[in-house]
């Protein structure tokens, strides 16, 4: 964790794949760390009508700091 900076963070599945088809082809290693993100309480949004809870959904692109200028330039967030 010490050696990697976090790129980019999104909620979008799509976005996620194309960005680590990106970093594939430049031959730069990344992690993703998928987890939940917070929309307000949890526990008040669960059971409401019109609450999109795959918005919630984060998906943590990380790479090395070494490779972060790297990568920083293939993209233009």
């Amino acid at each position: 964790m010490f050696f990697k900076k976090e790129l980019q963070v999104t909620r979008n599945a799509k976005e996620c794949e194309r960005i680590r088809q990106m970093l594939d082809s430049a031959g730069i290693k990344y992690s993703v760390k998928y987890g939940i993100g917070s929309i307000g309480d949890p526990d008040r949004s669960r059971g409401i009508p019109g609450i999109n809870y795959a918005a919630e959904e984060q998906y943590s692109i990380r790479v090395s700091r070494k490779d972060y200028k790297k990568a920083r330039s293939l993209f233009k967030f």
